[in-house]
Parts: C-alpha cells; structure tokens; sequence
C-alpha cells in the first residue's frame, strides 16, 4: 500500500489555485461575463485529472490481494458517492421542477444553450427527466445516444463520472505502467501519451467550420479516453517522483518552485490562447502541466 499518506503541501496549491479558475470559468458561464483570460479555467481540468492520478498512485503504489481490491473501491465509494448522490438529486429537482413549470424558457432563464441545439426531446415529459436521474445516480450519463444527458442537470458532474471510470480502471491501469522501471521508459511514455491524446481530439473533431466550448465539449473535451491519457500522465508523474527520496521531499513546502510554475503556466497560456487552434488549446498544455509540477514538487 502507500508508502506515506504524508499530504505534500504543493499539491493542496495547484487544486486551490486550479479550483479557483474553474469557479471562475462557471460564473463566466452562467453570469455570460467574462473574467477568465483564454484557456486559463478549461486548461485547470487537467490540472485535477493528473494531480488525481499522482495522488491515488502515491496512496496505493499497488493493489496487492483481494483485500487491497476491497479497501481500494470501499474508500472511493464512501469518499464520492454521498456527496455526488446529494448533487445529483438537488441539481435534478431544480432543472425538472422548474423546466416542467415553465419549459424551454427556463434554459434561456439560467443561460443553458446546450439543451436547446443538441438531440434531444422537443418534448421533455417527467418520465425524460426521471430516466436522465437515473443515468446520473449510475454514473452512465456520459454513455448514450443523447449526448447532453450529462450535461441536463449539473454540467461539472462529467468530470466527477470520469473521475470514477479511472478509479474502476485504475488497477489495470497499475499493471499496465509497471514495466516503465527507468526514466527513459516514462519519458518515452509521456510522449507517446501525448501524441495519442492530439491523435483522438483529430479523430474526434466534429465537422464545423470553427470549433468552440459548445461543439467539442461532448466528443472531446468531455471524452474519457482524451481525458484518460491526463489521469495516466499523474500516474506516471508518480513513478517519476519514487526516484527521489520520498521522506526529504513528502511534508515539506516548497513555495519558489510552485510560484515559478504558476508563472510558467500563465506565460505558456497567453501564448497557446493566440497561436494555438482552439481545439487544441485547452490539452496543449498537458506535458507542461507534468513537467513543471515534477519541478514543483522537487
């Protein structure tokens, strides 16, 4: 099991500050004001998916027996499951309640678009509402037909749902990447992650003539197995991280390092939201994100 469960000070910084972009981006959102400069809150997404498979590898370097399976999937479930239950049931009496009061106006109402372009029902009877619930207490709204389910009643739960389909991978996921025993097998690794996750979004593209938060959220930015690739990089950042002494480096906080990262990341941002195609934009920034939070956290 884990080496330490020592909490590494660094990482509780990138999640406030990632944290802070994505509340930010919402409000955008919701509010239609603009407070986040160009792909500074959807690029901090990543941020949560690599730091969540560093972070889960650095609490179970490995799955040993039966019981370590058991353990592992117990503590996932109580950690998730009440509070995402609790949201589920809140967001989907608001948007069934208030959109069977008053209809399509209540979309327009709190500045939702996707229901009204996507595929879904002209006609969203209760019975509609009641099998999207359903979806979502099963974590299956991101699979189906009806693209937007996942996005009909608490849009930021997508990630929550992807989030459980890494953990149910993640002791395949372990096997996987436990031949990568050197650096230069995880830095191949790296970049051939990388090159696999720009294949996918080319593969997934939709066909417009210009790409926005509205037609590449379903089929790419939403995508589990782009947004995989993220989750693995984390675990492979781990593997990165047990070359060094873990008991020097585990508890201590080192602040210059964090401040030149952010630093970095703000630069990398303004240069990428001018010179690089929105659709890949918010992922050219994930091998950055890796590297320079393996220099963050030395």
């Amino acid at each position: 099991m884990g080496l330490s469960h020592k909490k590494i000070p660094v990482l509780d910084a990138f999640r406030f500050f990632a944290s802070v972009l994505v509340v930010l981006v919402h409000y955008e959102v919701i509010f239609g004001e603009s407070v986040v400069y160009g792909t500074f809150a959807t690029t901090a997404v990543s941020w949560f998916f690599i730091v969540s498979g560093f972070i889960l590898s650095y609490t179970y370097p490995s799955l040993d027996s039966l019981q370590d399976y058991r353990r592992f999937y117990l503590h996932r479930i109580i950690r998730i499951y009440p509070v995402y239950f609790l949201a589920v049931v809140v967001s989907s009496l608001f948007v069934s309640l208030n959109y069977l009061a008053i209809g399509d106006e209540f979309f327009s109402e709190v500045n939702r678009p996707f229901e009204l372009i996507h595929d879904l029902p002209e006609q969203k009877e209760a019975a509609f509402f009641t099998l999207a619930t359903l979806r979502h207490l099963v974590f299956a709204q991101s699979v189906g037909s009806v693209e937007t389910f996942k996005l009909v009643f608490n849009g930021p739960l997508w990630s929550i749902v992807l989030e459980i389909y890494f953990y149910l991978a993640f002791p395949l996921l372990l096997l996987m990447i436990k031949p990568l025993n050197t650096m230069t097998r995880i830095i191949v690794a790296f970049i051939m992650g990388y090159l696999l996750q720009l294949l996918l979004i080319q593969v997934n593209l939709p066909e417009a003539e210009s790409y926005d938060v509205i037609n590449l959220n379903v089929p790419v930015y939403t995508n589990p197995f782009i947004r995989g690739i993220e989750f693995i990089f984390g675990m492979l950042l781990y593997k990165v991280f047990t070359f060094w002494d873990l008991q020097k480096i585990v508890g201590r906080s080192n602040w210059t390092p964090t401040i030149l990262t952010v630093l970095l990341y703000v630069i990398v941002v303004i240069y990428v939201h001018d010179n690089i195609p929105y659709q890949y934009s918010s992922f050219f920034l994930v091998v950055p994100f890796v590297t320079i939070m393996i220099y963050a956290l030395l």
